[in-house]
């Protein structure tokens, strides 16, 4: 929600006091106005990808979780492939 108010521009009070109340740290203030923003500018929502990764090992085996912006100049995730005997597609 903060990139939707991010869009209405860095004069705007209400985004401003949005950003700097959930940011932590300042430097990310520019960097929400000035990269983010203009890169979401013409999409109307949807701003992030979530990808499930393979639980944690260890004692609680938690679900993990990786969420990454779209539009982002990193490679894309690729989702790990599941190879087993227990998969659907292989019995």
């Amino acid at each position: 929600q903060l990139i939707d108010y991010a869009k209405r521009g860095d004069k705007d009070e209400r985004a401003m006091r949005m950003a700097d109340f959930w940011l932590t740290e300042k430097d990310l203030i520019h960097k929400l106005f000035k990269v983010l923003a203009p890169r979401f500018q013409p999409h109307p929502g949807s701003y992030t990808r979530m990808l499930q990764i393979p639980n944690r090992d260890g004692l609680d085996r938690a679900k993990m979780a990786v969420i990454e912006l779209k539009g982002n100049p990193l490679p894309p995730l690729v989702r790990p492939r599941r190879d087993s005997d227990k998969t659907p597609l292989n019995q």
